[in-house]
């Protein structure tokens, strides 16, 4: 990627994503693959367990830590890969059952609209 195209245009956020805070003096970081902002260590930490941004679920290779929003890029950092197991898919999909309030059935899962917070259908 060109220096032109790592400038990763950043949205009018004025908090991280993840934790809600404000942006005042800690370094923040934007993802190569999205607009979204965040803490650096909160998207550091993220990225332990998945590399998808957080707000839209975009895979992400690389996080741009930056000084402030907007600001210029300090650092390339790269992030490994997830992956799962096929097996450990079954057995994900089986304990992450989710119901639909309305009608009771856990079949269509990637249709479903689930809650960030309590997970509900």
């Amino acid at each position: 990627m060109d220096d032109s195209n790592r400038e990763v245009l950043m949205s009018d956020s004025d908090k991280c994503y993840v934790c809600l805070s404000p942006f005042e003096k800690q370094t923040v970081a934007s993802l190569d693959s999205c607009r979204h902002v965040f803490c650096l260590d909160c998207i550091l930490q993220w990225s332990q367990t998945a590399n998808t941004c957080p707000v839209d679920r975009v895979s992400f290779a690389f996080i741009y830590q930056r000084a402030r929003p907007g600001g210029d890029v300090q650092e390339e950092i790269r992030v490994s890969p997830r992956k799962q197991d096929d097996d450990d898919d079954d057995e994900e999909e089986e304990t992450l059952a989710v119901f639909c309030e309305e009608c009771g059935r856990s079949d269509r899962r990637p249709q479903m609209l689930v809650c960030m917070c309590c997970d509900s259908g």
